[in-house]
């Protein structure tokens, strides 16, 4: 669970993990040690009725500290919508990044959270830092230039995966900023898609169930165009797919794909599967005659595939391959 705060002036918010079974004393922990610890002590609070922020304990405390609460009623939620927007652009967010890698998303977060603060928002209009601090922070510099003069490869890894975090989070920011109310599918009246090209498929034409529906990704793919109609396209979608192929392009939205985003190969030997086999992020297919699964890799160019063997596969923990095949299974049995 992530408790969101964000200041109503500067727009600046805070990504805080914690636990479903938080408590109200809990909550003023965590308030006093990533809020009030470095930003003071606000005069007041708004929130939803969730009881943390409803029971004796919290009122009481909050009063002796001289900070005003301020509850959104049943029938007006929108007295918190500031932290609402913020919590779905939070949860589009990890889609965007994790795609069917819910494992570790938790670990995303302070990367996260530094650019959604970097970044210029229209309403302000500034970023939130610069109106909280003044000055945006320093970014990192992020040289994974020469690898073969590193010392150090998980060094070049981490920057790899802290640029690629930096980059998505940024390009989805600004995209947000523009289609936030409306899906910029729907707009689409023309069929400007050409054979070949590469496009993303809204989860709604396919399934809407899976483990984690939050962070489950809202677009699928990328799948190849192999037929073009006058409102519709025909995708090249695995042959495991019962659905049909034959696609209604409101439902579809063009792939741009940028290398320094997906920034690993695929993995060239049977060795180096079994060591990035927890690297898979998503089956998407399963030849039942040589046993072989088709899998999509964590930060590798997601138009490529990779073939692990029954054996290979078998590498992962069995929490993964669970979730994995769960997830390939839903896609499979859609009607």
């Amino acid at each position: 669970m992530i408790m969101v705060v964000v200041d109503r002036f500067s727009k600046r918010a805070h990504f805080i993990v914690t636990q479903i079974s938080l408590g109200s004393v809990g909550t003023l922990d965590l308030f006093y040690r990533f809020i009030f610890a470095y930003h003071g002590f606000p005069r007041t609070i708004v929130s939803d009725r969730d009881i943390r922020f409803t029971s004796s304990f919290y009122k009481e405390v909050t009063e002796r500290l001289g900070i005003k609460l301020l509850l959104s009623s049943s029938n007006h939620p929108q007295t918190d919508g500031q932290t609402e927007s913020v919590n779905k652009t939070l949860g589009r967010l990890l889609r965007s990044y994790c795609s069917q890698d819910q494992d570790n998303w938790d670990h995303f977060l302070p990367q996260v959270e530094f650019v959604y603060n970097s970044t210029f928002q229209r309403s302000i209009p500034a970023s939130p830092f610069e109106v909280d601090l003044g000055y945006v922070p320093n970014e990192p510099l992020l040289d994974i230039g020469n690898e073969l003069s590193a010392r150090n490869l998980s060094a070049v890894d981490l920057s790899k995966t802290i640029k690629a975090i930096s980059l998505r989070t940024t390009d989805f920011l600004k995209r947000s900023q523009e289609d936030m109310e409306s899906h910029a599918s729907e707009a689409r009246t023309v069929n400007d898609y050409k054979l070949g090209e590469y496009v993303l498929l809204h989860r709604d034409a396919y399934f809407t169930g899976g483990k984690y529906l939050k962070i489950q990704p809202i677009f699928l793919g990328p799948f190849n165009i192999v037929k073009i109609g006058k409102n519709t396209v025909e995708l090249d979608l695995p042959s495991s797919f019962k659905k049909h192929r034959v696609i209604n392009i409101k439902w579809i939205k063009k792939f741009v794909l940028d290398k320094d985003r997906y920034p690993k190969s695929l993995p060239r030997t049977s060795i180096e599967r079994i060591q990035r086999v927890q690297e898979i992020i998503a089956v998407i297919g399963y030849d039942v005659e040589s046993h072989e699964y088709y899998c999509k890799m964590k930060d590798v160019d997601p138009t490529l595939t990779c073939t692990y063997s029954l054996e290979e596969f078998n590498k992962l923990t069995s929490s993964k391959k669970s979730s994995l095949l769960n997830n390939f299974n839903t896609l499979v049995n859609t009607n």
